[in-house]
C-alpha cells in the first residue's frame, strides 16, 4: 500500500451569470413581501414620490420614501452615492430594524 499523496486536480468554474449585488442567497421572507405588499397598496406609496408615474420599486430610507428605480438612482447619483444616502430595493433585499420602521 502506498501512503503517498496524489496532487489535487485543478479545476476551473465557470460563471455565466453574474450579478453586480448579491446580499445572500437567502431568500427573502414572505412576511417582508407581505409588509411592502399592504405599504404599496396605499395610493400614496404605490406610485413615485418624485416622478409620480412609475410605481415604486424602491425605498429611500433616508428620507422615507417610496419611489422608482430611474428616480432612486438620481438620488443615488445627486447625493454622492449610496454610503450617503440609504435607497433600497424594495423586494430583493434583506431589510433590518432600523430601515423597516423608516418604512
Amino acid at each position: 500500500m502506498s501512503t503517498e499523496a496524489k496532487p489535487a486536480e485543478a479545476t476551473t468554474e465557470v460563471k455565466t451569470e453574474s450579478k453586480l449585488v448579491i446580499t445572500s442567497d437567502v431568500p427573502v421572507s414572505q412576511k417582508l413581501t407581505d409588509f411592502f405588499d399592504a405599504q404599496l397598496a396605499d395610493t400614496h406609496n404605490k406610485f413615485c414620490i418624485d416622478c409620480k408615474t412609475k410605481e415604486s420599486t424602491h425605498f429611500l430610507v433616508w428620507l422615507s420614501c417610496y419611489t422608482c428605480k430611474d428616480c432612486a438612482e438620481q438620488h443615488r447619483t445627486a447625493v454622492g452615492g449610496n454610503n450617503k444616502c440609504y435607497v433600497k430595493e424594495l423586494f430583493n433585499e434583506h431589510w433590518d430594524d432600523y430601515q423597516l420602521k423608516s418604512a
